[in-house]
């Protein structure tokens, strides 16, 4: 007994929140289809003004413009070629194994890095970015230190690294930015800043910043020719190597430029340094052989070996030595080939004209099947375009806000729309608001018409007037009542407008839809009245399903 009195309230509290939700739910579609078209011009105005404050800010939709370029640049079917001019010598894992019977372990004597040094830029190098850090001396070889600080002190074309560090330790240091060679000073002051320097004089006059920031994600994606602060600016490696190769960069010199990965056409020359090395010592090597490898060219040594190297995280790889990034970026300033995306300003533009020709399409009312295939093709050709241009061109054209923005309106268009439809189609909700204002004898008209695709617009404003002649729940409009049932889909024109009207008075009702000159323009369609069952009035279900019979008794007298 108990359990039966707990499911007996259970389905109580069941009906009272069924009643409560078809209450609200009649409130919110009401107030949707009165919106109509403002609705639409609202959301877009207000799409619009959050597009424009996004883009006045800066403001990305969360992070998604970066994610979009590391997709894309992952993806794409082409990328640049590497330059052949470019070549990269790389003290890798094999290099460490092989010389590590002759010269022990890393590091070795700063002799070996002289010759290296000195052999290359006689063979006509453009220029040699060594981004090896030397800080202190090898006690017990100071003949070695000093043979690679004489090749430094007469070098023209070699850059050597300074790392930089925090500015909290600013403070700490006792090196002013305007002492070290290259450096510009931005105002009156010569700050202290906390580097480390290469620790040879020789190399001290021909340094570059060789740090590698990523963004606020960690991810490594531009670079730039000048470390630029407050008070100073100084060439970063590329920056420096450029600069003693007299080149002018085909990027701008204080601004960052976005890196285009050589992802899709394999990579740079790489050249093992025990290959190298191992060849200055061998009378059988063809000495000319190397010259043509390194004459004109633009050299990186570096390291890659586990252990001596500090990968980074791209946006094509989760791990890239700093060989790699750096030749990347030697090779998009020299080339111009750095990816170049298109202005925040025009792909706002695009999405705010996007959002408001959605408007446009919405609030027309006859454009239902056109705006969901509109839609669909936009969305996929702005995944295209965005595809394409990044495949074959060096420009990205970040298509996000256009894709985000015009997403956003449509799904909040689309439920507005389906709740108007509802009101005007006839939902259970409305028939079950519909009965609660039936408390006498009541007439259904039903007006059954075929051909309904050529003028829906028409029986759009059809149904507009006559929702204020005898009430907006009590008048719906129908189309497509077959849907697309195999067959019957061939019926898919035919349509009904059903009004409710309080009284039993048939030829009132007649005479009252006569005066109103609306039908008129209605083709191919017949009028009939039918009696409501007052009986039917406490069940939402039960007038729908008589509604239904009757217009389907309509639509069977309807000449086609």
């Amino acid at each position: 007994m108990g359990k039966a009195i707990k499911i007996f309230r259970s389905l109580v509290k069941l009906k009272h929140l069924k009643q409560i939700y078809s209450h609200y739910f009649v409130l919110v579609s009401d107030a949707c289809y009165k919106s109509k078209a403002r609705f639409y011009w609202g959301l877009a105005l207000l799409l619009s003004l959050v597009i424009l404050i996004s883009n006045i800010f800066e403001i990305s939709v969360s992070g998604a413009e970066q994610s979009t370029l590391d997709k894309m640049l992952k993806i794409r079917w082409s990328s640049p070629e590497p330059s052949h001019q470019i070549v990269i010598l790389d003290i890798d894992e094999k290099t460490l194994a092989k010389l590590a019977p002759s010269l022990g372990r890393w590091p070795w004597k700063r002799e070996v890095l002289a010759e290296v040094l000195s052999e290359i830029e006689s063979a006509g190098a453009s220029s040699i970015i060594f981004n090896v850090l030397i800080t202190d001396p090898d006690k017990g070889n100071e003949q070695s230190d000093a043979i690679l600080d004489q090749v430094a002190q007469s070098s023209k074309i070699v850059v050597y690294p300074m790392v930089r560090l925090p500015k909290i330790n600013d403070g700490k240091s006792a090196l002013h930015i305007g002492d070290l060679s290259g450096t510009k000073l931005l105002g009156t002051s010569n700050p202290t800043v906390a580097v480390i320097l290469s620790g040879m004089q020789g190399m001290q006059k021909s340094m570059g910043i060789s740090n590698l920031d990523g963004d606020d994600d960690g991810v490594l994606r531009q670079y730039n020719l000048n470390r630029i602060e407050e008070s100073w600016a100084m060439p970063t490696l590329v920056g420096r190597a450029i600069s003693l190769a007299n080149i002018m960069p085909e990027v701008v010199s204080t601004t960052p430029y976005t890196l285009n990965w050589r992802n899709k056409h394999g990579s740079y020359q790489r050249i093992s340094f025990v290959d190298y090395y191992a060849s200055l010592s061998d009378s059988n090597v063809d000495v000319d052989k190397w010259s043509n490898v390194f004459k004109g060219k633009h050299i990186v040594i570096g390291a890659s070996a586990p252990g001596i190297s500090n990968p980074k995280s791209t946006a094509v790889n989760t791990l890239t030595d700093d060989n790699e990034i750096i030749a990347t970026a030697l090779d998009d300033a020299i080339n111009g080939t750095n990816l170049k995306p298109a202005p925040r300003w025009a792909m706002a533009v695009l999405a705010i004209i996007f959002v408001f020709f959605l408007a446009y399409m919405f609030s027309s009312g006859n454009l239902a099947d056109e705006l969901n295939i509109f839609f669909t093709v936009i969305e996929f050709s702005s995944v295209a375009i965005m595809f394409l241009a990044i495949s074959y061109t060096n420009y990205f054209m970040d298509m996000t806000p256009l894709a985000t923005y015009g997403m956003a309106f449509f799904m909040v268009a689309k439920v507005h729309q389906n709740l108007t439809e509802r009101i005007v189609k006839g939902s259970p909700e409305h028939f079950g608001s519909l009965a609660k204002t039936i408390d006498a004898p009541s007439l259904i008209g039903v007006l059954a018409f075929y051909e309904a695709g050529s003028h829906r617009k028409f029986l759009n404003k059809t149904h507009v007037q006559l929702a204020k002649i005898f009430g907006l729940k009590r008048v719906f409009l129908c189309f497509d009542v077959f849907g697309e049932n195999m067959i019957l889909s061939s019926l898919e024109d035919i349509g009904c407008i059903v009004i409710v009207k309080d009284g039993n008075n048939s030829d009132e009702f007649k005479e009252q839809l006569v005066n109103y000159s609306g039908l008129e323009g209605i083709v191919n369609s017949k009028f009939d009245i039918y009696e409501f069952p007052i009986s039917y009035r406490d069940e939402s279900q039960l007038i729908s399903k008589y509604i239904g019979n009757k217009m389907l008794l309509s639509i069977s007298n309807l000449s086609l």
